[in-house]
């Protein structure tokens, strides 16, 4: 088999990269449409069209005017991640909602790029932290189904999260001498 120079292999990989961003504006939409089905559990539409719409409508211009470019990649996992925060104060903290932040960190492997996983965590925990705090002051947002629960809880997802990622940061370290050819 002969040698992919630079060239085919940036070629090849900018080609993923499109694929890719394709796939998520695809799951960014089903969210989106998941959080307007939702929105009746608590009469939150307003806040489902606002918030999911704006964070769709993003993911649509980066797909169309900067399709497989690093930005797009980690806007489109920041996406996937505030459409599962929406969802979550959607359904008042039902705990079942965070599955999603995991779910979609996963999903995000189909980038094999470190840096979209650890922004995307990154804003999962800034998001636990402050909006449980919020929510246990009584502002009217929702992370857990409880402002009596414990800061536990919020440190037990860390757990998780920072153990997703550091699997997930690992993986894409593994995958990255691999040709292009073979993602």
């Amino acid at each position: 088999m002969p040698k992919t120079s630079e060239r085919q292999k940036s070629e090849l990989m900018q080609q993923h990269y499109t694929r890719a961003d394709k796939t998520m504006l695809i799951v960014v939409s089903l969210m989106f449409v998941y959080s307007l089905a939702l929105s009746f559990m608590h009469d939150t539409l307003a806040l489902a069209i606002v918030v999911g719409g704006a964070t769709t409508a993003l993911a649509f211009l980066l797909f169309k005017y900067n399709p497989g470019k690093r930005t797009t990649r980690i806007y489109m996992g920041l996406a996937l991640m505030m459409l599962t925060a929406l969802q979550v104060h959607q359904a008042h903290g039902m705990i079942e909602m965070h599955f999603g932040f995991f779910a979609f960190l996963a999903l995000l492997l189909y980038y094999h790029d470190w840096l979209t996983v650890v922004v995307s965590a990154a804003f999962v925990a800034v998001h636990h932290l402050g909006f449980f705090y919020l929510q246990q002051q009584g502002t009217g947002v929702f992370i857990l189904d409880s402002a009596d629960r414990s800061w536990l809880i919020i440190f037990l997802h860390a757990g998780y999260l920072i153990a997703e990622t550091i699997v997930s940061v690992s993986y894409t370290h593994l995958r990255a001498h691999e040709t292009p050819e073979h993602l």
